[in-house]
């Protein structure tokens, strides 16, 4: 029995299996990708594509000016923000299953690599935002290439220092509140290799981040112009939600209980059962052991910051849990093998059952599987629908109202903005759902 979960291993630590990986999260990837622009969000990142204008909400703050940057040089040979958009989510949908085999390797060994990288490809979270234009699925592959390339960096290979500064540095012009999560693990990654070169780190960090930080604020008329635009886009939703901003209990409740568990619950999906059973039984008694484990605090460290702000300050759409996500797949697929690992067999029977399951729930279950709006899955379904109920809307409008006598109203106005542009428009903005303001007309 040794022998073949041995041979397994082997098969694990093979050079083909990254590109195995890859190539299997794009073919699975490819027939469910959305056809029009899901999100209000995947908007304004379509405007930003053709005409980058942060002040005007193309893209909205914080810019996401290296995201947009991508888009614009794919989008000149293919010539559509949406299906631009898409294929950068479905080639990094690929590219995190491969980063997280070598982090989940490096961190561990080659079968929970492996094991972890199964459960990501088959999350139906992630598998929904490797389909649409957004980019969460972007973001899931570049945090997961840094963490692993510090992870690296803290066990002794600093061949990597360098490189690992310049992608920091272009993962905060991607996403910038990434450097804040990522900042605590990073410090303590870092912290030995000596002050010259963690000055030398931070200089060349410093140096590329103004790569991207200089256009960026020169497009919005100034430094002053663009932090001044970027504290108004936050209060417009941390007002609602922050704890330190007076959203109290209604905050907190909105951002744990019905964003936060939730969002990590679905995405993690079946994979959460190992990680219950092992690490549920282990913490209560070995909790002084993992207090001088630098590989456990590194992952607390990890997972910690994001936890924090999402709770006290803001929660926003699902796909913001890929910060931390494969910190909790790597969990699962360590505490599988260490269940397993006499029963090699049973792992893998365990591994494709929970990777069937998730599977499934992307591809079969409905959008609303209890009825009514309570309880909502990001599904093939919901991507089936959007897609219909977006094309039937354009379609209706356009055969219905001739635009030079009709002025439309509209709550969902960015999209009418994209879809619909000879249209004159009446903008009405509603507070969301779950907000203390929800419902509420806020502007027209």
């Amino acid at each position: 029995m040794k022998s073949s979960l041995n041979d397994r291993a082997a098969w694990a630590e093979s050079g083909w299996l990254p590109l195995i990986l890859f190539v299997v999260t794009i073919l699975t990837r490819i027939p469910f990708a959305s056809q029009y622009l899901y999100h209000w969000d995947s908007v304004n990142m379509a405007f930003g594509i053709e005409k980058f204008d942060v002040l005007n909400g193309a893209p909205q703050f914080p810019g996401y000016i290296v995201y947009v940057v991508l888009g614009q040089l794919m989008n000149a040979l293919i010539g559509s923000p949406q299906t631009t958009m898409v294929l950068i989510s479905v080639v990094c949908s690929g590219l995190a299953a491969v980063a997280l085999y070598y982090l989940g390797r490096d961190m561990f060994n080659p079968v929970t690599g492996l094991i972890a990288s199964v459960f990501l490809i088959a999350s139906p979270l992630v598998w929904f935002y490797g389909e649409i234009a957004l980019p969460h699925a972007p973001d899931l592959f570049v945090i997961t290439w840094v963490v692993w390339m510090l992870y690296r960096i803290m066990q002794g290979d600093t061949r990597l220092l360098w490189f690992t500064a310049v992608v920091m540095a272009l993962l905060g012009g991607f996403r910038q509140q990434d450097l804040l999560f990522l900042g605590p693990v990073a410090l303590f990654a870092l912290y030995r290799i000596g002050v010259r070169r963690l000055m030398i780190f931070t200089a060349v960090g410093f140096v590329f981040t103004l790569l991207w930080f200089i256009p960026l604020t020169q497009n919005a008329g100034g430094i002053q112009a663009y932090l001044a635009g970027s504290s108004g886009f936050s209060a417009a939703f941390f007002n609602s939600t922050s704890l330190l901003a007076g959203a109290g209990f209604t905050g907190l409740r909105r951002n744990l209980f019905l964003k936060l568990i939730p969002y990590t619950l679905y995405a993690w999906s079946l994979a959460i059962v190992p990680a219950l059973i092992y690490w549920g039984v282990k913490l209560p008694v070995q909790w002084r052991v993992w207090l001088r484990s630098r590989r456990a605090w590194f992952i607390a460290l990890w997972i910690a910051p994001t936890l924090a702000f999402y709770i006290i300050i803001h929660m926003g759409q699902q796909g913001l849990v890929f910060v931390f996500m494969p910190a909790l797949f790597l969990l699962s697929a360590e505490a599988s093998y260490r269940l397993l690992n006499a029963r090699p067999n049973l792992l893998w029977a365990s591994t494709a059952a929970v990777a069937l399951a998730g599977t499934a729930i992307f591809l079969f279950a409905p959008e609303y599987p209890l009825g009514g709006s309570d309880l909502r899955l990001l599904t093939n379904a919901t991507i089936r629908t959007a897609d219909r109920l977006r094309a039937d809307e354009i379609a209706t409008v356009r055969a219905s109202f001739d635009p030079t006598h009709t002025v439309l109203v509209s709550e969902g106005w960015r999209y009418t903005e994209y879809y619909l542009p000879e249209y004159e428009l009446v903008r009405i903005s509603v507070g969301s759902k779950y907000e203390v303001n929800e419902g509420q007309i806020l502007d027209v």
